[in-house]
């Protein structure tokens, strides 16, 4: 299992242009049957990039990355994890 970060997901994000490491792991998490986990935060991070593309007016690279996100909080629902007082304490 396991959990992603911020920045291996906004690389990803990148497809043939991201890190080969980074492709490597996914296409190995995959081919291992790997649960790929997201923390929510980054649920908030990317959306508040597309808020920044939007107050910028850059509405193609807003629409693009919305649509990401849509897509990916979609695909990841139910491996994306929740954080709380309780997990905060952990």
């Amino acid at each position: 299992m396991y959990l992603i970060d911020t920045h291996v997901v906004s690389e990803a994000r990148k497809q043939s242009r991201a890190n080969a490491g980074v492709i490597d792991f996914f296409k190995q998490a995959c081919a291992q049957d790997q649960s790929i986990y997201l923390f929510v935060v980054i649920v908030g991070e990317v959306r508040r990039g597309v808020e920044i593309l939007r107050h910028r007016g850059n509405e193609l690279q807003r629409g693009l990355l919305e649509r990401w996100l849509a897509d990916g909080v979609g695909n990841y629902a139910d491996n994306i994890l929740a954080f709380d007082a309780e997990a905060a304490q952990v």
